[in-house]
């Protein structure tokens, strides 16, 4: 597969959780860019020399001083693909089998394909409770099934995301309703999804929903996230 998983990191993870990227290497053939969101000159250096040692590994740095949000770091990533498909996952995730080849037969006709909940998240603890006001990133579902998504990782189609990204106005950061755009409110209360707040990538995805295309989670038996740390 033709693919190209950004991972992010963060000041003071490098050490820890680097290591992760020789299961990713080992267990599937698809290729990584470890990207440095605001880390430590050494910390950087180290992720460099790390890509220098595997053809399927390559280093960028967000050219920034203090690590940006997540969803901001995403949107610098995003809008520098020029790739069919936008791919990632945090840094906190290692192999144990060939993730590639369990989400492969699930990517034709979708929007976004995602998996990779923590480990320490229940299944019932992934649905959204009917009148809960926040969105968080464990949430990747309704209580009557439609899929969320979520930002651990994440394979989209890169020009339906282009396309929803450019129209709506709205990105990968984390939105307070009243920050949400009028037409895109709009879009939110058709699904029953008007509520006060939504992490990480949530508002894109039911703006993905809400535009027609298909949105689908995945349990991946392949992937051990460990969450929280990256």
């Amino acid at each position: 597969m033709d693919m190209v998983f950004n991972i992010i990191y963060t000041p003071g993870t490098v050490g820890y959780l680097s290591f992760f990227v020789w299961s990713l290497l080992k267990w599937t053939p698809v290729s990584f860019r470890l990207v440095s969101n605001g880390c430590l000159p050494q910390e950087q250096r180290y992720l460099a020399k790390l890509c220098r040692q595997d053809a399927r590994l390559e280093y960028w740095a967000i050219p920034t001083k203090t690590s940006l949000p997540h969803g901001q770091a995403l949107n610098y990533l995003q809008g520098l693909s020029r790739r069919d498909d936008f791919c990632f996952m945090d840094s906190d995730i290692f192999a144990v089998g060939d993730f590639s080849a369990e989400i492969e037969p699930h990517l034709a006709g979708q929007a976004g394909v995602f998996g990779g909940m923590p480990v320490w998240v229940k299944a019932e603890e992934e649905i959204l409770p009917g009148g809960f006001q926040h969105l968080t990133g464990m949430f990747n579902r309704t209580a009557d099934g439609r899929p969320l998504g979520s930002t651990f990782f994440a394979v989209y189609n890169n020009r339906i995301l282009t396309e929803t990204m450019q129209a709506s106005g709205i990105g990968f950061e984390e939105y307070g309703w009243a920050e949400i755009p009028a037409a895109a409110q709009a879009q939110l209360q058709r699904l029953g999804l008007a509520i006060a707040s939504y992490d990480t990538g949530k508002v894109l995805n039911l703006l993905l929903l809400a535009n027609g295309y298909g949105l689908k989670n995945l349990d991946l038996p392949s992937l051990c996230h460990i969450g929280g740390t990256s």
